[in-house]
């Protein structure tokens, strides 16, 4: 997954930054309801890049083989060792923060004393409304909600909060942060995160001002100043007013607003599905000039281990296994061909070429080959199982 993880970063950082550059340079002019709504652009490039490539290698493009041989020897050391260390290191810092934040959810939502009320939830830690929840997300109101804010206040902050609601801006936000935790080690990933959850604000604050009279938004700018006077820190998956810097982004949109250029619009509309259009193809079509034997290659294969019982018998023999490689170059379907004695190598030569990767291929219908060549002696000559059309490739141990 890591491998797959950092060929795909180029990118997504491409894509992150042209995101977080809009914040500053196209919100003022487009609305940020329409930049907001570019954020989807990144799920679906993610999408494009998981196309099982024959859905979109139609071009008669040359079907090729790949063949290979190792020879296995009972005292080699995995050359993999040191790329499975960094999986284990990646993944394990992963769950790490998946379980930090799972946890600072979990002791915020509990420590806010949540109760309802005639249908209603109230907490009195609150001082400004909060959409909270993922699954079944609920708006909880401060206990002093009708004291806080005058009645035109309070519709107008209940407005903002249902539209959060309507749109899904938590379950968005918390599909965001798990691809901050994937992408942990990247981080445009968290400038990124940041950056949405100011758009989402001032996406809210757009839908509650649309074509309304200056008295107004002067009485919703002071609706929250009065809940910035007692802010607390709140996870930033949740739907909230946000801290003094974002308050003050916020106060200066709704003070400045400007006129949205549909014209504009459609032109980054169609250069961004354009983009995503020429991503997809240029990852998943293969070229007709592809050279017939040309393969994918590998990235991260595991050795074989030689059964200790045939080791400790000095039994040697040898395993061909055919397999398919799926759109990100995992081995499915691995198969045993032939083996030579029967059944001694089969499990773990299947064990291991099952999780083999390889760079993602032009044709996931292809079946591939190897030879596992099993040798008390390294050097020893063997000859293929299935002719000479099989490539010998040698681990040293």
């Amino acid at each position: 997954m890591l491998s797959w993880l950092l060929s795909q970063q180029v990118w997504l950082s491409s894509l992150l930054l042209a995101l977080i550059v809009a914040e500053k340079y196209l919100v003022p002019q487009l609305g940020a309801r329409f930049v907001l709504r570019l954020w989807w652009a990144l799920p679906v490039a993610i999408l494009f890049s998981h196309i099982p490539t024959v859905w979109l290698a139609q071009l008669n493009a040359p079907v090729f083989t790949m063949s290979e041989r190792f020879v296995v020897h009972p005292n080699s050391i995995p050359a993999t060792a040191w790329n499975i260390a960094i999986d284990w290191l990646y993944g394990s810092i992963m769950v790490a923060l998946m379980a930090c934040c799972a946890l600072q959810h979990r002791l915020f939502v509990r420590q806010l004393n949540i109760y309802q009320q005639e249908g209603q939830y109230y907490s009195s830690l609150l001082h400004a409304p909060m959409v909270i929840g993922i699954w079944q997300p609920r708006l909880v109101l401060p206990s002093q909600f009708a004291n806080q804010f005058s009645s035109s206040q309070q519709a107008l902050i209940l407005l903002h909060e249902q539209t959060h609601l309507r749109r899904g801006d938590n379950q968005f936000s918390a599909l965001m942060l798990l691809m901050c935790l994937i992408n942990w080690f990247n981080p445009l990933f968290w400038l990124a995160f940041a950056s949405l959850r100011r758009q989402q604000e001032l996406a809210c604050d757009e839908v509650v001002l649309d074509k309304q009279p200056n008295q107004v938004r002067l009485d919703y700018s002071k609706a929250l100043l009065t809940s910035l006077q007692a802010t607390q820190h709140v996870p930033m998956v949740f739907s909230q007013y946000g801290d003094k810097n974002m308050m003050l982004q916020r106060l200066q949109h709704i003070r400045q607003p400007n006129a949205i250029r549909r014209s504009v619009q459609a032109v980054v509309l169609l250069c961004l599905g354009t983009s995503l259009g020429a991503m997809a193809l240029s990852n998943k079509t293969p070229t007709l000039e592809q050279p017939k034997k040309a393969h994918s290659s590998p990235i991260y294969r595991v050795e074989p281990k030689y059964p200790i019982e045939a080791a400790q018998q000095a039994i040697e023999g040898a395993v061909v296994l055919k397999f398919r490689l799926d759109a990100q170059g995992n081995t499915r379907d691995v198969e045993v061909l032939k083996a030579e004695p029967q059944a001694i190598f089969n499990k773990t030569s299947i064990a291991a070429v099952a999780q083999w990767r390889y760079t993602p291929p032009a044709d996931t219908s292809v079946w591939h080959t190897v030879q596992l060549d099993y040798r008390m002696d390294a050097g020893a000559q063997t000859k293929p199982l299935l002719g000479d059309e099989v490539e010998m490739i040698r681990i040293e141990h």
